[in-house]
């Protein structure tokens, strides 16, 4: 009988939005009884990491809800696709053809409304579907009552049945039933709440109005060419009333006084003068796009934590932890594998089924884990993994596939793995395990340094051409030598550390400031005073001591940092002065060779042969 259509974003857009939807949808659903009646929700250019609207707010919706509503997910990148140059998030008329395109033909009618009205039939025992059944064909408009956001507020989002009824009383009760009359196209103000047309029409027309990129009068225009069409615009006031839950508390784009941008009314309403638009007979509602679609039903609501529960083999003890004390530097790298992919598996669940998945690093276990979970939750997008890292095809798990740099830069997101568990390691003063001196490891930071910034440098270079952010997900990055790198260059909120895992796009600004140096003098030297005195005590041929290498690494800081140039000066004179001094330029020489910036070693060391010929000591 109908096919009732609605759109959003999950963010937060007006007053209470999680609750008044919920009452909306509730609501709907109670008075639909139809046997072919449905609710379609296109869930418009929600971030591909986070879900739909419907599905973050399902646990508060109705069994008879979730049973009606079909969710159609438009991702980012299908909406800049079909938005026409629209500079908002959402556009209505993109999202409304998307659901009439697709809504269930053996629906007579259609209905355009949004997720904060409610429908209370007059007559009881009444339905919409019963009310709308005996309607002659036309095109059918209800004036809307505002229910003050105090009241609405006040309701039971899980009883739609007294909702409507306490509406229905407050409306009469409270002197709300007020009808601000407009026009003979449109009838009634805010026309666009109540919006009930053949479906067959709605084609024929060919929808709604994609030229729309602004906001205000798509439903106006919706009335124009219907009223050009049919003649007339009815209401079936005298069987159902229509109540508007009010959200105008908070300000939104659409609703800030005097702010709002609006479609030209007389371009697209005044200036109207025939009901098609021909311009868009072939495109409109995006009719070659594979839209995703979901059901909010048990199997969809539960598979995320019935796959993990099948792949993870629980907790034989009540707690895990560490304890890591003040000093938690590297030990990041060597996360628990199991504790850790509940968080990847959270983030890459509301990724599209068909995405591609770009896995860097060499950690087989997330890895496996990985592939099986989107296996299991229905996925169909390929796992490419950087070939770089794993070598050849055989040691990738079932489902996996190697790929070069080409095949990789294609990918619709990115998992950086930074384990070093494969990797030789030695324990900290806490007994934990952190990445030992030597080639492997310092290979290794050098090679995932330079993918990541590789792949920024890929994305920087998309963004230049209105290409929208791929997702990039870090694990085992929180307190490591990579974590600054990572944190200049993406959007990463600042999660737990216990989670191991940070998530983000690109930073707009990334590459308009110097890149951190990555540390990888830290396995091939070391980090700690230690290891910096055996490296010096080989260079000079003799030991020195810890606090000769402390006072020189000291007052190589304030040679470098300080802003007084001949406290600077004074600093180098004193480190030329002693071996341990001596020893210390030339380790930082060595450091910047290692850490890749070899430049700036040799600027050291042109810098120090010239201070030894002239006297800047008395500059």
């Amino acid at each position: 009988m109908i096919s009732v259509i609605v759109y959003g974003r999950n963010d937060s857009y007006g007053y209470n939005l999680a609750k008044r939807a919920a009452i909306s949808l509730n609501c709907i659903a109670h008075v639909l009884d139809d046997k072919d009646d449905e609710i379609i929700f296109v869930d418009c250019n929600t971030p591909n990491d986070i879900p739909t609207f419907p599905e973050s707010i399902a646990d508060t919706l109705t069994p008879r809800a979730k049973k009606l509503l079909r969710v159609l997910r438009l991702r980012p990148e299908q909406y800049e696709r079909g938005k026409n140059g629209s500079k908002f998030k959402v556009l209505e008329p993109l999202c409304r053809n998307t659901a009439i395109r697709r809504s269930n033909p053996a629906n007579r009618w259609i209905l355009n409304t949004n997720t904060d009205m409610v429908f209370a039939p007059l007559k009881s025992g009444a339905s919409v579907s019963s009310i709308v059944s005996e309607l002659v064909d036309g095109f059918y408009e209800l004036p809307r009552f505002e229910m003050p956001e105090t009241l609405w507020e006040s309701t039971n989002r899980a009883e739609p049945e007294a909702v409507i009824r306490l509406f229905n009383h407050w409306g009469l009760r409270l002197h709300l039933n007020e009808i601000v009359s407009a026009s003979k196209e449109v009838l009634f103000d805010g026309p666009g709440d109540f919006q009930l047309a053949l479906r067959s029409q709605l084609f024929h027309i060919q929808g709604m109005n994609e030229q729309m990129t602004m906001g205000w009068h798509v439903d106006s225009n919706l009335c124009r060419r219907m009223f050009l069409l049919n003649g007339e615009t009815n209401t079936p006031l005298d069987s159902l009333h229509a109540f508007h839950c009010d959200h105008t508390r908070i300000q939104t784009v659409y609703h800030v006084a005097g702010k709002s941008s609006e479609n030209s009314y007389h371009d697209f309403v005044l200036n109207v003068t025939t009901p098609f638009i021909p311009e868009q007979a072939d495109s409109w509602g995006m009719p070659n796009e594979e839209i995703e679609e979901i059901s909010l039903d048990v199997h969809r609501t539960s598979r995320v934590h019935l796959a993990l529960e099948q792949i993870l083999p629980g907790m034989d003890k009540p707690i895990a932890g560490r304890s890591i004390g003040n000093n938690t530097f590297d030990v990041s790298y060597y996360y628990d594998d199991l504790h850790v992919f509940p968080y990847v598996a959270d983030i890459v669940a509301n990724f599209a089924s068909s995405a591609t998945i770009g896995y860097v690093g060499n950690n087989r276990m997330i890895l496996a884990m990985l592939a099986q979970f989107r296996r299991l939750i229905g996925h169909k997008g390929q796992l490419l993994c950087y070939r770089d890292f794993f070598g050849t095809e055989s040691a990738l798990p079932i489902s996996c596939h190697a790929a070069d740099r080409g095949e990789m830069s294609a990918c619709d997101a990115y998992v950086i793995d930074l384990s070093m568990k494969t990797l030789p390691s030695m324990l900290n003063g806490y007994g934990l395990p952190i990445p030992s001196k030597c080639p492997e490891v310092a290979g290794f930071a050098r090679r995932i340094a330079s993918e990541i910034i590789q792949l920024a440098q890929e994305e920087r270079d998309l963004a230049r051409r209105n290409v929208l952010p791929r997702p990039f997900i870090f694990l085992g990055c929180h307190g490591t030598s990579l974590d600054p790198l990572i944190q200049v260059l993406f959007s990463c909120a600042l999660t737990p550390l216990s989670t191991y895992v940070r998530s983000g796009v690109l930073l707009h600004d990334a590459f308009e400031r110097p890149l951190p140096v990555v540390p990888v003098h830290f396995y091939v030297i070391g980090a700690a005073l230690q290891d910096s005195v055996g490296w010096i005590s080989n260079l000079v041929g003799e030991p020195v001591g810890a606090e000769e290498v402390a006072l020189a690494q000291n007052l190589f800081n304030i040679f470098v940092s300080d802003r007084d140039r001949q406290r600077a000066l004074d600093a180098l004179e004193t480190l030329l002065g002693f071996d341990a001094g001596r020893g210390m330029l030339e380790m930082q020489i060595e450091i910047s060779r290692i850490n890749g910036v070899p430049e700036q070693g040799e600027a050291l060391r042109v810098f120090i042969a010239e201070y030894e010929k002239r006297p800047y000591k008395t500059c």
